[in-house]
């Protein structure tokens, strides 16, 4: 397939074809992210997901031209950090997006970085991705979604609910904006697992 070479950044944008390298570093230094090497037009929705304490769904949307933008739906902290209240709580909802420098595949898990400094930063990481090839349309009603939900989170109309409002219904949310429709599940692994079934390919490590 073919590879982007950013020169903002010095860096191939896609995995080594050949897979000259192990596994660990597939995205790392002759090519380092899934999320600008999955598909040829780069027009992707991405679903993510930590299966660690009750789970979390988070999702990028993007475009090598645009850039590729990470949403994560709860409550926010001091440091704009993703947090879990459960209902009920008086914490304010809250909506990150950040812009990707890149993912990184390593020791079993998908590693966003952001630019700070000049420099590749980790945020966060999570166990699985899965993707749906979109187009660019599909793209702008997704972002549009997602940045609509962040304002309405910050100006107190919504607030994040661990049975109403979740991570995962955000998600839902700007996915269904772009025609791309997933079922509710009780946990953030079935919702991932209902996107796999709705035509998400898993990308693998």
């Amino acid at each position: 397939g073919k590879r982007f070479y950013d020169s903002e950044i010095g860096r191939w944008v896609g995995c080594d074809p050949k897979q000259q390298f192990s596994a660990s570093y597939a995205y790392t230094g002759n090519g380092f992210n899934p999320v600008n090497g999955i598909d040829s037009d780069g027009k992707d929705f991405f679903v993510l997901l930590n299966q660690a304490s009750q789970g979390h769904i988070g999702f990028v949307v993007g475009s090598p031209e645009r850039g590729y933008v990470y949403f994560s739906q709860g409550a926010l902290n001091t440091n704009r950090s993703p947090l879990t209240f459960l209902s009920g709580s008086d914490a304010p909802g809250g909506m990150s997006a950040l812009r990707l420098s890149g993912v990184i595949a390593q020791e079993g898990k998908f590693i966003l970085m952001v630019q700070k400094e000049g420099k590749d930063v980790a945020i966060t990481a999570y166990d699985k991705m899965a993707v749906f090839r979109t187009n660019e349309f599909q793209d702008a009603s997704a972002s549009i979604n997602a940045l609509q939900q962040k304002a309405d989170l910050m100006a107190g109309k919504t607030n994040y609910d661990l049975y109403d409002y979740n991570c995962a219904d955000a998600m839902r949310t700007s996915a269904g904006s772009a025609g791309i429709n997933i079922n509710d599940a009780l946990t953030p692994k079935g919702v991932f697992e209902n996107a796999v079934k709705a035509g998400a390919e898993e990308v693998k490590k």
